[in-house]
């Protein structure tokens, strides 16, 4: 029964985890695919330089998802306000690696990767945004997984997943590699837009004790 229940638990974690493979390779995949290797060995090295930099807030968000639940469980300040200032300081540390990514990337690919990949400069200035996008993210993630809706979560990352590989089936086409990007920055803007939408429910409810998790 132990087990049973252990692994009905953990679904929603693992198909989480699918859930991000899927529309964070998904754009890659779909581009090696259709257009010529040129646009994809600039896309790919843009992609993988906004997604090392994940590795920052989600360090975060593994600090501040035990954190949370000792907060909650001892109940010594308002959820509405704990959660608030996580939201906020995840924001802020997004805008920096932004404006920073933004900033530096006309010459971050050159001083990374080479010369050669000086046309993956633009590329990166549209994927920027993301970097600030996955902050709030991780930020909202942490706060829904602490009240137990991981399963909520999930509904999420599916929507994200199905809108990321149609939108680019639809417009790798016409767009080509930018409407690749453009599609990036859409589906985790998706993501960012549900996950806040379950965050703010879950804080306009009266009561502060966390559900069980799912």
């Amino acid at each position: 029964a132990s087990l049973i229940q252990a692994g009905q638990e953990s679904l929603p974690f693992a198909l989480s985890d699918l859930f991000t493979s899927v529309y964070v390779q998904a754009d890659t995949t779909i581009a090696a695919i259709v257009l010529d290797k040129e646009s994809v060995g600039l896309y790919a090295p843009a992609s993988r330089l906004i997604s090392a930099l994940f590795v920052i807030p989600n360090a975060g968000y593994s600090v501040m998802v035990p954190v949370l639940v000792r907060i909650i469980e001892a109940k010594r300040q308002s959820l509405n306000r704990v959660f608030t200032l996580t939201i906020a300081s995840f924001a802020a540390i997004g805008i920096v690696l932004w404006l920073g990514v933004w900033c530096a990337s006309d010459t971050l690919p050159i001083f990374i990767l080479g010369s050669s990949f000086e046309k993956s400069g633009p590329l990166l200035a549209i994927l920027s945004p993301i970097i600030f996008l996955k902050s709030c993210s991780f930020a909202a993630a942490a706060i829904l997984v602490t009240v137990g809706w991981q399963s909520r979560r999930v509904y999420v990352q599916a929507i994200s997943a199905a809108a990321n590989v149609a939108l680019n089936l639809a417009l790798i086409y016409r767009f080509g590699i930018t409407g690749v990007a453009g599609v990036y920055v859409f589906s985790e803007s998706l993501l960012l837009i549900g996950y806040l939408g379950f965050a703010a429910y879950r804080m306009r409810q009266s009561s502060c004790s966390p559900e069980p998790r799912s």
